[in-house]
């Protein structure tokens, strides 16, 4: 009787977790999903969107109100197909109960690199029944499971000096570095000379990881590695000492 009380309870929860639930974009204000919440699934009410956020206000059926992940959300269509594939698998279950030697019976291989049955962008690691978000991507939330979303900066796990860019899916060399073969993703070389995306009087140097400050500039600080700034270096001054802003610099 365990046994079979085991294997429903693992049917269950298989197929709960099958939803990758309703793209952000689609959901609008009025809408009503179904709210993935452990084993109950409420009718919700959509009252608010807040996209930058990626959370989506639910009202429930009595009044009160929540924010959650569109990931959680599931439309009408879905849960009936997931109610048709739970009662397969309640079959199955019955069935593999009565005769565990059936190859339909089998547990199926862990395959890393494989899509999560339910959240986007959720992989499976090469450590059986661990899951991690794909390059680019970060857990939302800090226990590192359930929905992962794109995290601009993150560093490529294949290649050295490129990050994840804002822009959802793309990626760019580290400031200082370029592509060796554009304009795809690949490998990036360093380039001595190029100018720093956040730093206008500041270049590459000729060793790698490593800046200097322009011609006619010094470091302020140059005790400090980690410290950027710049002032005029001797000889030169400021064109416009009165603006912060502008970092143009002429010989005195």
């Amino acid at each position: 009787m365990k046994l079979v009380v085991s294997l429903l309870l693992a049917a269950l929860l298989g197929v709960a977790g099958q939803s990758h639930g309703v793209p952000l974009a689609s959901i609008d204000v009025g809408d009503s999903y179904y709210l993935r919440k452990g084993m109950d699934e409420p009718l919700v009410t959509v009252v608010s969107v807040n996209a930058g956020a990626r959370r989506v206000k639910v009202m429930y059926a009595n009044g009160a109100v929540d924010w959650v992940d569109p990931s959680d959300l599931i439309t009408q269509g879905k849960k009936d197909r997931e109610n048709d594939a739970f009662n397969a698998e309640l079959a199955k279950t019955f069935l593999c109960a009565l005769d565990g030697s059936n190859p339909a019976c089998k547990e199926k291989p862990w395959r890393p690199g494989s899509s999560h049955p339910r959240f986007a962008h959720v992989i499976a690691a090469s450590e059986k029944n661990v899951w991690q978000p794909e390059a680019g991507y970060d857990w939302v939330t800090s226990d590192k499971l359930g929905p992962a979303a794109w995290s601009p900066g993150n560093r490529h796990p294949q290649y050295d000096h490129v990050i994840a860019a804002t822009k959802e899916g793309h990626w760019l060399p580290s400031p200082g570095y370029r592509w060796l073969n554009p304009p795809g993703l690949g490998p990036v070389v360093w380039v001595p000379g190029t100018t720093h995306p956040r730093y206008a009087a500041i270049n590459a140097s000729d060793k790698e990881r490593q800046w200097n400050p322009a011609a006619g500039y010094r470091w302020a600080n140059p005790s400090d590695p980690a410290n950027f700034s710049v002032v005029p270096a001797v000889g030169f001054r400021w064109v416009n000492p009165g603006d912060p802003a502008d970092f143009a610099v002429v010989p005195r």
